[in-house]
Protein backbone atom coordinates (compact mmCIF):
# COMPACT_ATOMS: atom_id res chain seq x y z
CA UNK A 1 0.00 0.00 0.00
CA UNK A 2 1.41 3.44 -1.22
CA UNK A 3 0.20 7.16 -0.25
CA UNK A 4 0.01 9.46 -3.15
CA UNK A 5 -0.24 9.22 -6.63
CA UNK A 6 2.52 8.06 -8.69
CA UNK A 7 2.10 10.51 -11.59
CA UNK A 8 2.89 13.90 -9.26
CA UNK A 9 6.22 15.20 -7.96
CA UNK A 10 7.45 13.62 -5.05
CA UNK A 11 6.51 16.28 -2.26
CA UNK A 12 9.73 16.49 0.53
CA UNK A 13 8.29 17.50 4.41
CA UNK A 14 11.61 19.52 5.49
CA UNK A 15 12.63 18.54 9.15
CA UNK A 16 16.28 20.80 8.90
CA UNK A 17 18.88 17.57 9.11
CA UNK A 18 16.58 15.36 6.78
CA UNK A 19 13.40 15.87 4.79
CA UNK A 20 11.00 13.06 4.42
CA UNK A 21 8.69 12.20 1.23
CA UNK A 22 4.86 12.39 1.99
CA UNK A 23 5.02 8.94 0.34
CA UNK A 24 5.32 5.77 1.72
CA UNK A 25 5.24 2.13 1.68
CA UNK A 26 3.95 -0.28 3.79
CA UNK A 27 4.28 -3.92 4.14
CA UNK A 28 1.46 -5.84 2.87
CA UNK A 29 1.50 -6.86 6.72
CA UNK A 30 1.89 -4.02 8.10
CA UNK A 31 5.22 -5.03 10.02
CA UNK A 32 7.29 -2.31 8.45
CA UNK A 33 7.15 0.91 6.62
CA UNK A 34 9.43 2.71 3.92
CA UNK A 35 10.27 6.11 4.23
CA UNK A 36 11.98 8.24 1.04
CA UNK A 37 14.47 10.29 3.32
CA UNK A 38 16.58 13.38 1.93
CA UNK A 39 19.89 13.76 3.97
CA UNK A 40 20.67 17.88 4.28
CA UNK A 41 23.66 17.43 5.79
CA UNK A 42 26.89 17.39 4.91
CA UNK A 43 27.71 13.91 6.58
CA UNK A 44 26.71 10.73 5.50
CA UNK A 45 24.14 9.19 8.41
CA UNK A 46 24.44 5.80 9.73
CA UNK A 47 21.60 5.74 11.88
CA UNK A 48 18.08 7.16 12.08
CA UNK A 49 15.84 6.63 15.20
CA UNK A 50 12.47 7.81 14.99
CA UNK A 51 8.71 7.90 15.62
CA UNK A 52 6.15 6.77 13.42
CA UNK A 53 2.81 7.81 13.75
CA UNK A 54 -0.34 6.61 11.98
CA UNK A 55 -3.00 9.36 12.31
CA UNK A 56 -6.61 10.24 10.82
CA UNK A 57 -7.97 13.44 10.22
CA UNK A 58 -11.00 13.75 12.46
CA UNK A 59 -12.77 16.53 10.46
CA UNK A 60 -13.54 18.72 13.36
CA UNK A 61 -11.48 22.07 12.77
CA UNK A 62 -8.35 20.25 11.23
CA UNK A 63 -8.06 18.02 14.10
CA UNK A 64 -6.10 14.51 13.72
CA UNK A 65 -5.83 11.73 16.18
CA UNK A 66 -1.91 10.23 16.59
CA UNK A 67 -0.98 6.91 17.58
CA UNK A 68 2.70 5.78 17.92
CA UNK A 69 3.07 2.99 16.25
CA UNK A 70 6.85 2.01 16.38
CA UNK A 71 9.61 1.48 18.81
CA UNK A 72 11.46 4.81 18.76
CA UNK A 73 14.50 2.84 20.91
CA UNK A 74 14.99 0.65 17.73
CA UNK A 75 16.30 2.61 14.92
CA UNK A 76 16.09 2.48 10.96
CA UNK A 77 17.53 1.07 8.73
CA UNK A 78 19.21 2.53 5.62
CA UNK A 79 18.35 0.37 1.92
CA UNK A 80 21.25 -0.06 -0.50
CA UNK A 81 24.29 1.85 1.18
CA UNK A 82 25.51 4.48 2.91
CA UNK A 83 23.45 7.42 2.75
CA UNK A 84 25.86 10.24 1.62
CA UNK A 85 25.39 14.05 1.97
CA UNK A 86 22.14 15.30 -0.38
CA UNK A 87 21.28 11.70 -1.80
CA UNK A 88 17.80 10.57 -1.07
CA UNK A 89 17.57 6.96 -0.07
CA UNK A 90 14.97 4.36 1.52
CA UNK A 91 14.62 3.46 4.91
CA UNK A 92 12.94 1.02 6.53
CA UNK A 93 11.37 0.59 10.20
CA UNK A 94 9.91 -1.99 11.99
CA UNK A 95 6.23 -1.04 12.87
CA UNK A 96 4.59 -2.63 16.50
CA UNK A 97 3.79 -6.48 16.40
CA UNK A 98 0.34 -5.99 16.69
CA UNK A 99 -0.77 -3.45 14.63
CA UNK A 100 -3.67 -3.59 13.06
CA UNK A 101 -3.96 -3.26 9.17
CA UNK A 102 -4.50 0.90 8.69
CA UNK A 103 -7.87 1.64 7.47
CA UNK A 104 -8.80 3.65 3.97
CA UNK A 105 -8.30 6.96 5.87
CA UNK A 106 -5.37 6.61 8.08
CA UNK A 107 -1.98 7.51 7.32
CA UNK A 108 1.60 7.44 8.20
CA UNK A 109 4.25 10.48 9.25
CA UNK A 110 7.44 10.14 11.11
CA UNK A 111 9.23 13.16 13.63
CA UNK A 112 12.72 12.64 14.26
CA UNK A 113 14.89 15.01 16.51
CA UNK A 114 18.03 16.56 15.11
CA UNK A 115 19.84 14.49 18.33
CA UNK A 116 18.51 11.04 16.88
CA UNK A 117 20.62 11.41 13.73
CA UNK A 118 23.57 9.49 13.78
CA UNK A 119 26.93 9.60 11.28
CA UNK A 120 29.33 7.41 9.94
CA UNK A 121 32.72 8.50 12.19
CA UNK A 122 34.54 7.85 8.97
CA UNK A 123 32.94 8.78 5.60
CA UNK A 124 32.11 5.83 3.33
CA UNK A 125 34.78 6.03 -0.19
CA UNK A 126 32.96 6.79 -2.92
CA UNK A 127 34.01 3.92 -5.61
CA UNK A 128 32.24 5.63 -8.72
CA UNK A 129 34.69 8.67 -8.37
CA UNK A 130 37.63 8.01 -10.38
CA UNK A 131 41.71 7.10 -9.14
CA UNK A 132 43.18 10.52 -8.49
CA UNK A 133 47.07 10.27 -10.67
CA UNK A 134 49.54 9.87 -8.52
Amino acid sequence: MEAGNQNSPEEFINLGLISFSKEYTLAPDARYILFRIRNNTPRSISHIYAWIYKYRDLGRAGKKDYVLVNNPHQGGQVLKGPHAPGTVKEWRFSLRKDLPLPEKNEKFTLRVQPGAIFYHSLEPSDRSAPASPR
